[in-house]
């Protein structure tokens, strides 16, 4: 099976002929302006972590804030829901804080911390959501 989806009229595909061996395809497009925004974007540059490791972070923890939060959000937010407010590069930690109302208790202005990790190739982001 391949998904196909379409986002704001623009279609996202694959050839099925170079995919007999795949048993399911997703492909996710996202435009850099609906990644982060001017302010997270002064963030990103003045990072320690250098432009790209600082963007590849601040799209994996904004990741994580939407996996962590769907089962109990039920339905699908993008990157301008929620900031990154800081980056501390010695505890390897990060800081989100929701910028809309996802529902009653989940709502602008909630702050949440995360931590991250690189190697080589991968960066890992953890959120612990409190009950």
């Amino acid at each position: 099976m391949i998904n196909f989806f379409k986002k704001k009229e623009k279609n996202i595909f694959a050839n099925s002929e170079s995919l007999t061996k795949i048993a399911s395809l997703l492909i996710h497009a996202a435009k850099i302006d609906e990644i982060y925004t001017d302010e997270e974007e002064k963030i990103i540059k003045k990072s320690l972590l250098g432009f790209d490791k600082a963007f590849t972070l601040v799209f994996s923890a904004k990741e994580s804030l939407f996996k962590s939060l769907y089962p109990d959000v039920g339905y699908y937010f993008d990157f301008k829901a929620a900031a990154i407010t800081s980056i501390s590069h010695d505890q390897k930690m990060f800081q989100l804080i929701l910028k809309q109302d996802l529902n009653q208790s989940l709502v602008s202005g909630m702050c949440f911390s995360g931590h991250y990790d690189f190697d080589d190739k991968t960066v890992l982001t953890l959120i612990t959501i409190k009950k």
